[in-house]
C-alpha cells in the first residue's frame, strides 16, 4: 500500500504540472496539432499498419503463450491478462473508429512489458519442465549454454554500440558542426536541412526547425508545422534568393544558413560564406 501510495503521489505531482502546461489552447487548435503528429510527425508509431509487420505478430504469439503457460495460475496470468485485454481492446477501438487521440495514447505500448515479460514466463515454464528429467551432463550443458548466450548477447550489444559511436564519428555533417560549436555567438539562429537532426545537440546552436525537435503544446506542434512547410522547399528545391532570405530574417531572425553541397540557387548577395567543406557551408547573413 506504501508504494502504491508513493508512485500515485509521484502521477499525481506529474500530473499537476503537464496539465496546465499543455492542456488544449482551444479544441479546433487541439484537433490540427493531433492530425499533424498522427499523420504527418510519427505515423510510423500512430498507424497500426505501418508498425505491424511480421515481428510485431510474432511478439503477439509470445503474448499469447506466456498467457497459455500461466492460465493455471490466476494471479500470475492477471498480471499479463489484464494489460493485455485492455490494450488489445483501445488498439481495436482506434482501428475501427480511427480516433487520433487513442492513435497518440499508443496503447498498444503496453506490449514493452508484456512481451519480456511473458518470455521469461515461457522460458521458466519450459525448465520447470524439462529439468527434472534432464541428466547431470545435460543440465550442465543447459547452464553453460545459457551463460554463454548471456556472453554473446553482452558481446553482441558492445559490437553494436560500438558501431554506432563509430558511424556518428563518420558523419559528413560533423566538422561543420564543430564550426559553429566554435564560433556560434549569443543570438544567432540557424537556418538548416530540416533533416540535419543532430546539428542542434552537436553544435548547441539555435535552429528554426528540424524535424526531430517537435514541440508538445497544441500552438507549438502548429508553429512547428508551419515552420516545415516554409523550410522544406527551400533545400528541396535548393533555391535560396534574397526575397525568401529576407522572409526567414525577419520572421524568425536568421542570422546563419547552412547548406548542403553546392551554393544554393539564386545565391542571394546577403550570404557571406564563413565555412565550406566538401559537404557543407555555412554563410552569415550580412547585416544591411
Amino acid at each position: 500500500m506504501a508504494l502504491a501510495a508513493i508512485v500515485g503521489a509521484g502521477f499525481g505531482i506529474a500530473a499537476m504540472y503537464v496539465y496546465p502546461s499543455f492542456r488544449p489552447t482551444s479544441a479546433e487548435a487541439a484537433r490540427q496539432a493531433m492530425d499533424i503528429m498522427f499523420r504527418f510527425r510519427i505515423p510510423h508509431h500512430t498507424m497500426v499498419t505501418r508498425w505491424f509487420p511480421l515481428p510485431t505478430a510474432v511478439k503477439f504469439v509470445v503474448i499469447l503463450a506466456g498467457l497459455a503457460v500461466t492460465w493455471r495460475r490466476p494471479r500470475v496470468c492477471a498480471i499479463l491478462a489484464i494489460p493485455l485485454a485492455i490494450g488489445l481492446g483501445l488498439t481495436i477501438v482506434q482501428i475501427v473508429t480511427g480516433s487520433e487521440f487513442l492513435g497518440l495514447v499508443y496503447p498498444w505500448r503496453v506490449g514493452v512489458v508484456l512481451v519480456p515479460l511473458s518470455a521469461t514466463l515461457l522460458i521458466a515454464w519450459s525448465l520447470d519442465r524439462l529439468w527434472p528429467s534432464l541428466s547431470r551432463g545435460a543440465a550442465r550443458l543447459v547452464v553453460w549454454s545459457s551463460g554463454l548466450l548471456a556472453i554473446v548477447a553482452v558481446v553482441t550489444g558492445g559490437l553494436l554500440t560500438a558501431a554506432h559511436f563509430a558511424a556518428a564519428a563518420g558523419n559528413p555533417a560533423l566538422p561543420m558542426m564543430k564550426f559553429v560549436e566554435r564560433t556560434k555567438s549569443p543570438g544567432d539562429v540557424y537556418l538548416i536541412p530540416p533533416n540535419l537532426e543532430e546539428f542542434r545537440f552537436s553544435a548547441g546552436a539555435p535552429t528554426v526547425v528540424d524535424f526531430k525537435a517537435v514541440a508538445i503544446k497544441d500552438t507549438e506542434v502548429l508553429e512547428w508545422y508551419s515552420r516545415i512547410r516554409a523550410v522544406e522547399p527551400v533545400y528541396r528545391t535548393g533555391v535560396l534568393d534574397c526575397p525568401t532570405l529576407g522572409g526567414f530574417k525577419a520572421r524568425y531572425g536568421v542570422t546563419h544558413v547552412v547548406w548542403p553541397g553546392s551554393d544554393p540557387s539564386g545565391l542571394c548577395p546577403e550570404l557571406r560564406p564563413v565555412y565550406r567543406d566538401a559537404g557543407f557551408a555555412v554563410y552569415r547573413v550580412a547585416e544591411r
